[in-house]
């Protein structure tokens, strides 16, 4: 089943808190707002901030803003700093991982559905991903 993890729900929460508000947020701050455990979330803020997709603020008044605009970061490069590579299936992390490998017959159509759905994380900004929780559920997938 693809799913987006809960490191990568925490980040996207608090990626589009950080761009919604234009101002620099603190971990404690979004910990206590989003109810997000405040370790894992500072975990999560540290790949960010490494990933060049937060910057961190030093200071009595620091904290996290956004390394640019919501339109400028996909969530492709969200999952991938949080997570690491999304994977639709573990036979393409790398060859051998699979027993059925040599005789798989559904490996190409495998491949298919992880290309459209690189295409698709890596081509959705934060923007466009906070723009349709905005719209409600009616909003269908293009």
């Amino acid at each position: 089943m693809l799913r987006i993890n809960k490191d990568v729900e925490y980040a996207l929460i608090s990626l589009i808190a950080m761009g919604k508000e234009e101002s620099i947020l603190s971990a404690r701050e979004l910990s206590s707002r989003f109810q997000i455990p405040y370790g894992l979330l500072s975990k999560i803020l540290y790949r960010l901030a490494h990933g060049n997709i937060i910057v961190s603020i030093q200071g009595p008044k620091g904290g996290y803003r956004l390394n640019g605009t919501m339109n400028d970061i996909t969530i492709g490069k969200v999952m991938e700093t949080v997570h690491g590579p999304s994977r639709v299936a573990a036979c393409l992390d790398e060859a051998g991982s699979c027993i059925q490998e040599c005789n798989c017959n559904i490996k190409g159509i495998v491949r298919r559905v992880q290309n459209q759905w690189d295409r698709f994380i890596n081509s959705m900004t934060l923007s466009q991903f906070a723009a349709w929780d905005m719209a409600g559920e009616s909003t269908t997938l293009q």
